[in-house]
């Protein structure tokens, strides 16, 4: 159990415990709903391929990430 996921990570980080959530599980939860979210804004179903992480739909991928501001990527 934990109250703060963030709280856990760091936590996690400083005595190499693993966390509550394994990263890899925090990952593909996280994709999960960006994925509705995509599909959501253009209105339609949409195919993923978890291995490539992309979708089948040109419009959808370009939804994935964003242009970072002055110099971060």
């Amino acid at each position: 159990h934990s109250d703060s996921h963030t709280r856990d990570w760091i936590e996690c980080m400083r005595s190499r415990k693993q966390p509550i959530c394994p990263p890899e599980v925090g990952h593909r939860t996280a994709t999960v709903c960006n994925m509705a979210i995509i599909a959501e804004q253009l209105g339609e179903s949409l195919s993923w391929d978890p291995a490539k992480e992309e979708f089948d739909v040109k419009a959808a991928n370009k939804l994935r990430t964003y242009k970072y501001r002055g110099g971060w990527g």
